[in-house]
């Protein structure tokens, strides 16, 4: 657009033709904050076109040279942004000023997708960190236990080697499926943060059972009940609420007491949440152990040298759930059991958003 300051004197006309080729609005006031003159895109944006501007003292204070911004509240359609410039003009051999009106809500809208993506890029970043030390810590420790057992082997006699290899071999299976359990639980969390929070259709019933046909061994051996009351389809984020269900199943079956273990899963409703429940008959957490039972790498049960589990698990749980705008929680008495709550927001679902 030519510099308004060129206008003084100038064929108004002119001017007019090159203010209606413009997407942006354009508005004339008087020294008194009278609209003199608007284009169609400012009417448009500013009076709907039902709503004279001529006349109307504008309902901003653009009287000075800065940048400003206003909110465009529609008639129809959500409320928008624009961008008011202004500076001072002739215009018909009177004081004006020349008010430009920019429509910014698409910039703005790219500008907070841009600052959410640089906030999952910090949060990834922060998770790399993490992630470093878990190699360190918890990675280490099967890789130690598969070295030492390997070794031992290849300087076992070759006529012991079937026994060595009897004693020593389900030790080393046990290692390898601990680090596989525990990339794939980070691989989890990575993958939760990339997804986008659009709302969609889930069949926890589907999902719960498939759930339990992963750990039906797991039931079987140690002969756990499983009850439940009937899960909901919900609308929410694609949350892998699979692996929630599965770390707090397969827990309260490996946390047990001396009786056989048994496990209720329950949802119910609550305003604008989900919340879903697992409770057991356990051990239970004691009170030392409840601050870090979401730390990465704790394990939840009151003795980790006895008990089998993956200490990744319920932090794996926490960071799916937070990053899907969910909580989770629990409830224990130590040697009564434990219950753990896990919330998810119910969203509007994608394919209806725009109908």
């Amino acid at each position: 657009m030519a510099n308004p300051q060129n206008h003084r004197g100038a064929d108004n006309s002119l001017f007019e033709e090159l203010a209606r080729s413009t997407p942006d609005g354009i508005l004339v006031i008087d020294t008194k904050g009278t609209v003199i003159y608007a284009n169609e895109a400012a009417i448009e944006m500013l009076g709907e076109g039902a709503i004279p501007l001529l006349g109307q003292e504008l309902g901003h204070p653009a009287v000075s040279n800065a940048v400003t911004e206003i909110d465009l509240v529609a008639r129809h359609g959500p409320p928008r942004v624009a961008e008011l410039r202004s500076v001072p003009i002739q215009w018909r051999n009177e004081q004006a000023r020349l008010v430009a009106v920019r429509d910014i809500t698409e910039h703005r809208r790219v500008e907070a997708t841009l600052r959410d993506k640089m906030e999952r890029l910090d949060r990834a970043n922060r998770n790399l960190d993490q992630f470093a030390a878990a190699v360190s810590h918890d990675l280490r420790s099967p890789l130690l236990t598969i070295k030492a057992y390997l070794t031992q082997l290849t300087r076992t006699p070759s006529d012991q080697l079937v026994q060595a290899s009897e004693q020593r071999l389900p030790r080393i299976v046990s290692a390898a499926e601990r680090m596989g359990n525990i990339i794939e639980g980070l691989l989890a969390v990575c993958r939760s943060e990339q997804q986008d929070e659009t709302g969609t259709v889930l069949d926890v019933e589907a999902a719960l059972e498939g759930v339990l046909a992963n750990v039906a061994t797991l039931i079987e051996d140690t002969e756990a009940v499983i009850t439940q009351d009937r899960m909901p389809a919900i609308t929410t984020g694609p949350v892998p609420i699979q692996i929630i269900f599965q770390n707090l199943i397969e827990n309260a079956i490996k946390y047990r007491g001396e009786s056989a273990p048994r496990v209720h899963i329950s949802a119910k409703r609550d305003g604008s949440n989900w919340i879903f429940s697992v409770s057991d008959n356990g051990i239970g957490i004691s009170e030392e152990h409840q601050d870090n039972v979401f730390g990465l790498y704790e394990r939840s049960g009151t003795n980790d040298t006895a008990q089998p589990g993956l200490g990744i698990g319920l932090s794996t749980c926490k960071r799916i759930l937070e990053n899907h705008g969910g909580s989770i929680r629990f409830e224990s008495i130590p040697g009564r059991g434990t219950t753990f709550y896990f919330t998810l927001p119910v969203m509007e679902d994608a394919s209806q958003a725009h109908t």
